[in-house]
């Protein structure tokens, strides 16, 4: 078996850990007090990026409101 064939076998296994490692923080969190810290601070970015794409996603397709002409 080659190192390509190893690095995408168990596709499922993989997608799992993504989850468990890569969002979840499982690691970190084994220690209580730093891996909540982490955890916290980490989801906060995430939210604040998740935030942010959808505003721009919503500017990009609406024009910004603005109160015209009307002297």
């Amino acid at each position: 078996m080659t190192k390509t064939d190893t690095r995408i076998s168990r596709p499922w296994s993989r997608v799992g850990d993504l989850f468990l490692y890569g969002l979840g923080q499982l690691r970190t969190i084994k220690k209580i007090y730093p891996g909540i810290m982490h955890l916290l601070i980490f989801w906060g970015v995430i939210i604040q990026v998740i935030g942010t794409a959808g505003n721009i996603i919503h500017l990009a397709h609406l024009p910004p409101y603005s109160q015209g002409d009307d002297n």
